[in-house]
């Protein structure tokens, strides 16, 4: 059987800055996706999710920053590998 499982990328929107200060939600002006450590591309502050489809392969590395209103970017987030092969299931036999 051969399955293609989609990528979905999900977060939860920062509440402070790097220096410690409050972030409103409509502070945030994007995210910027980071692919394997390269800048890649970027999603708009008022997103959460975005579908990274079934192009993506096995092994990738993703990471996020935030960007504010003032151009100030976060640290990098925690670094999620992409590993969309399926776990088989454990059977037991008595």
């Amino acid at each position: 059987m051969n399955l293609l499982l989609a990528v979905m990328l999900s977060w939860i929107p920062p509440m402070e800055r790097e220096d410690g200060s409050r972030l409103e939600l409509d502070e945030i002006q994007e995210y910027k996706v980071y692919i394997n450590d390269s800048p890649t591309f970027t999603i708009p502050g008022t997103e959460t999710q975005y579908d990274l489809g079934d192009n993506v392969v096995d092994g990738v590395r993703l990471r996020l920053t935030t960007f504010d209103i003032d151009g100030r970017e976060s640290a990098l987030s925690q670094e999620v590998i992409i590993n969309r092969t399926p776990t088989p299931p454990i059977i037991q036999c008595n």
